[in-house]
């Protein structure tokens, strides 16, 4: 999944919540922390219920 604009990454989350891979790009440093949070707390949540899953939390910066 591709979330150009991601804000509180709402997309990503929910790709993550369903196993899927995501992609978002913010240009705002606070949104990127607060979709930082959110997205360790999902991949967390993901992990808990499938435990046999491999996922990584990547952060990139231009």
């Amino acid at each position: 999944v591709w979330e150009p604009f991601g804000g509180l990454a709402s997309a990503s989350v929910a790709a993550v919540l369903t196993g899927r891979i995501a992609y978002t790009a913010e240009i705002d440093e606070e949104f990127q922390n607060l979709a930082l949070g959110r997205l360790a707390e999902a991949e967390e949540e993901y992990d808990t219920k499938n435990a046999n899953d491999t996922m990584t939390l990547e952060r990139r910066q231009a």
